[in-house]
């Protein structure tokens, strides 16, 4: 699925009931997983994203690993604002506002 967005990547495997990932996530980088009707995001075998699809929601979190890698996926997959960094801590901008990330966080789509 060469150029193809995380995002469009994950509602694809969301709406196509017959593309199962089922390869083992060791050394596999990122790999989207298809499970009991959600679609799940890893990072060198870490979920770090959660789709709901009938339902609309999106959980991500850093799934503790706070570095530059998990940060940019979950920029990748946010559908608006983004995650900053500042002293160490975590935050999550939207619409001007910054929220403290505390680890995870669910988006209603």
């Amino acid at each position: 699925m060469a150029g193809y967005t995380f995002k469009q990547m994950l509602f694809f495997y969301a709406r196509n009931k017959k593309s199962t990932t089922r390869r083992p996530l060791r050394n596999v980088r990122d790999a989207l997983v298809r499970m009991n009707g959600a679609v799940n995001y890893y990072v060198w075998g870490n979920k770090i994203a959660t789709l709901l699809p009938r339902k609309r929601i999106l959980t991500v979190s850093s799934a503790g690993w706070e570095t530059k890698l998990t940060k940019d996926r979950l920029n990748r997959l946010l559908p608006k604002g983004y995650i900053t960094q500042k002293k160490f801590k975590w935050y999550y901008v939207v619409n001007n506002r910054t929220i403290p990330f505390r680890g995870s966080l669910r988006i209603k789509l």
